[in-house]
């Protein structure tokens, strides 16, 4: 199984894309590796990237701050008891495993997105377990000076899945708390902005709407999105998107396909967001409905022209209807060159890589690498 959920590109002829490979060995135990491919204008291929000792090596996101530094994020594992961060770091000529600050009275961590918007100034961000009996999950953010990477206070319950930066005094970092109510699960969204000193929780504009951000990308100071869904993390979901004025988060209208099948047998997400200008993002995802016989996915991607949200053609790597088409992550370095990176089900029933790229007017499929 080959399955990439990051990607950044320095520029339209340098792409990383990461994420992990499972893999069978000989003797039937199976490990999952880190897995990077490289996009060097005209093809993808594998490069070398590193593993933990251990038997399971997970990366999520990357980010770029130039060609000669990008930061590749994730976890060592298994999660449970005791994985950790895990962080590669790309020189220019080869990616390497960089110790991870030690975080104080840890049971396990992980760093779900990175976001580099300077040889200065990167921000991860993920979640940690607490030693101890009857605790929670807490947000973790780490930061690199250019120098080295820190942990930076954040002391409330829950997880951070996404962070974006729209300058050196501008971030958003989004996550959910849970809590039980009534008997079940319910998740509360998390917004946090940086504002280039410290960390605080703001409104959010999701408000009491229960959804989930997983994905940020700001063109500008005035002018920043937020994707995900709206749900409860299972059907029937929808696809989530919110905007930053350069003063407050409020929703704004996703479209969403239609199939002939009941909305509650429906579960669409927009998990990657990509803007290379005011005028121009990419957010994709995928489109996923159920019958009484099987599930079916179709990717899903919509584009926002200055003005509005509308839905892009998008290609499969399964035959449409496929039972599992995703897109997991977008990069536009320009508006004219974006490059989608995620998966669809090969014949023997397991992920295969599926890259696709936005040539300014239209999407195509794009050969790519698998381990």
């Amino acid at each position: 199984m080959n399955d990439l959920t990051g990607i950044a590109c320095s520029s339209s002829s340098l792409c990383f894309a990461a994420g992990t490979s499972y893999l069978r060995g000989p003797d039937g135990y199976s490990a999952y590796q880190t897995l990077i491919d490289r996009w060097n204008g005209s093809s993808w291929s594998i490069v070398d990237s590193p593993n933990g000792a251990s038997k399971e090596n997970h990366l999520f996101r990357v980010s770029c701050a130039s060609s000669t530094l990008c930061f590749a994020v994730g976890y060592e594992g298994p999660y449970v008891p005791n994985g950790h961060v895990l962080i590669e770091r790309w020189d220019g000529g080869a990616w390497t495993i960089v110790s991870p600050p030690r975080i104080a009275g840890a049971q396990n961590s992980l760093l779900s997105d990175v976001q580099c918007f300077s040889s200065t100034l990167c921000f991860a961000i993920g979640q940690y377990l607490p030693s101890g009996a009857f605790v929670n999950l807490q947000g973790l953010i780490e930061q690199w000076d250019g120098r080295s990477w820190t942990v930076k206070p954040d002391v409330h319950e829950g997880v951070l899945d996404a962070v974006s930066c729209a300058s050196a005094f501008l971030c958003f970092a989004f996550g959910v708390d849970y809590t039980y109510e009534t008997g079940h699960e319910v998740q509360h969204s998390i917004t946090e902005r940086w504002d280039g000193s410290i960390w605080r929780v703001v409104a959010s504009g999701l408000g009491d709407v229960r959804s989930e951000v997983l994905s940020a990308s700001c063109a500008n100071e005035t002018l920043c999105f937020a994707s995900g869904y709206t749900g409860y993390g299972q059907a029937p979901d929808s696809p989530m998107i919110e905007a930053w004025d350069g003063k407050s988060w409020r929703l704004v209208s996703a479209p969403q396909p239609s199939v002939p099948v009941s909305a509650t047998r429906v579960d669409d997400q927009l998990v990657s967001v990509s803007c290379a200008s005011g005028s121009f993002c990419l957010a994709v995802g995928w489109h996923r409905w159920s019958t009484p016989q099987t599930a079916l996915s179709d990717t899903l991607v919509e584009r926002w022209d200055g003005i509005s949200w509308t839905i892009v053609r998008s290609p499969n790597g399964s035959p449409s209807p496929g039972s599992n088409n995703a897109l997991m992550a977008v990069a536009c370095p320009t508006k004219s060159r974006c490059m989608a990176i995620g998966h669809y089900d090969a014949p023997d029933g397991y992920f295969q890589v599926l890259a696709e790229l936005w040539n300014g007017t239209s999407l195509s499929v794009v050969r790519s690498a698998n381990r």
